[in-house]
């Protein structure tokens, strides 16, 4: 039986409890972890990421409102996952929000939201969401793609993009028409999308935000203060240390 990981978040408007559930062996290449986000009270949470919806991949963070005594079930995709379910290439959803049901057949999303509704518990809302992805997955990976998202994760998404492309063996336009169109964005928006990843991560360990900056890539403070605004709308301090996203 696979872990349920839950914790209790608060935020401005009540408590939060968080489940997150990591996928079985078989999709574990095309998804990090389910989480279900059930709450006690209206919220409004901020996500770097009652219908089925599909975000594509942004560079700002999505501000979701929940009704009390609601959920929602979310499936994070690995960089390149989506590109197994969906036929469209995915640039072509980046920074968008869709109901499902555009993108696949109506009757099977419309069979999903009701087996998610009605299962009892944490584990049987992930089974029906493994149940849905793996009856759709195409797997289709380009190795270019995966030895350059695997260089971008190692430098922290600090590295120039005509480097990496010279490391490849292939021209920055190759490189960049072939990331588009699997993982969603451009190389330069996905290294930018890493560093605020690893700035939200480390920041309960940082001394402070000069010290967070440095740690997740910026080169100082004010370009981290910028680049975090620009992102959220809010400022990092205040963000971060209200707990308002997940």
């Amino acid at each position: 039986m696979r872990e349920l990981r839950p914790s209790l978040r608060r935020g401005d408007s009540g408590a939060v409890t968080v489940t997150t559930v990591a996928p079985g062996p078989a999709l574990a290449a095309y998804l990090r972890s389910f989480e279900i986000v059930e709450t006690r009270a209206p919220i409004s949470r901020v996500i770097p990421t009652g219908a089925a919806v599909l975000t594509g991949l942004r560079v700002k963070a999505r501000r979701m409102a929940t009704e009390g005594g609601s959920g929602v079930v979310v499936a994070k995709f690995t960089e390149t996952g989506a590109a197994a379910l969906l036929d469209p290439p995915l640039h072509e959803l980046f920074g968008d929000v869709l109901p499902l049901d555009q993108l696949l057949p109506a009757s099977e999303v419309e069979r999903l939201v009701d087996e998610v509704r009605r299962s009892a518990d944490p584990a049987g809302r992930v089974a029906a969401m493994e149940r849905f992805v793996s009856s759709r997955l195409r797997p289709r990976l380009d190795p270019l793609v995966e030895r350059a998202l695997s260089l971008l994760r190692a430098s922290g998404g600090s590295v120039r993009i005509a480097d990496l492309a010279r490391r490849l063996g292939v021209s920055q336009e190759v490189l960049e028409k072939r990331f588009r169109r699997q993982v969603g964005a451009t190389p330069r928006q996905f290294a930018s999308i890493l560093r605020f990843r690893r700035a939200v991560e480390v920041h309960r360990s940082a001394r402070d935000l000069g010290t967070l900056a440095l740690e997740a890539g910026y080169y100082d403070q004010a370009h981290f203060n910028r680049q975090f605004r620009f992102i959220t709308g809010s400022a990092p301090g205040a963000l971060l240390t209200s707990e308002e996203y997940c």
